[in-house]
C-alpha cells in the first residue's frame, strides 16, 4: 500500500496556520473571562459576609474582655466610658 502525500501551496499553511492561532486565541480569551467571573463570585460571596463576620470578632473581643473583669471593674467609668 503506497503512503498518500498531500502538498499545499504556502498560503494554504498560511492560511490554516492564521486560523488556528485565531482560534487558541479566542478559547484562552472565553476560558480567561469564565476564571475572572469565577473568581468575582467568590470576592462578592466573602465580601457580603464581611460585616457581620467583623460584628462576630467584635462580640468575642468583648466577651473576653469582660470575662475578666470583676464586677467592680465593670462599674468603673475608666474602662466602661
Amino acid at each position: 500500500m503506497m503512503k498518500k502525500t498531500y502538498y499545499h501551496s504556502l498560503e494554504i499553511v498560511y492560511f490554516t496556520f492564521a486560523i488556528f492561532m485565531l482560534g487558541q486565541f479566542l478559547l484562552f480569551m472565553i476560558f480567561m473571562n469564565f476564571i475572572i467571573a469565577v473568581i468575582n463570585e467568590s470576592y462578592n460571596k466573602i465580601n457580603d459576609k464581611k460585616t457581620s463576620y467583623e460584628f462576630l470578632q467584635k462580640t468575642k473581643m468583648i466577651y473576653e474582655k469582660e470575662a475578666h473583669f470583676s464586677q467592680k471593674d465593670l462599674l468603673n467609668d475608666i474602662y466602661f466610658p
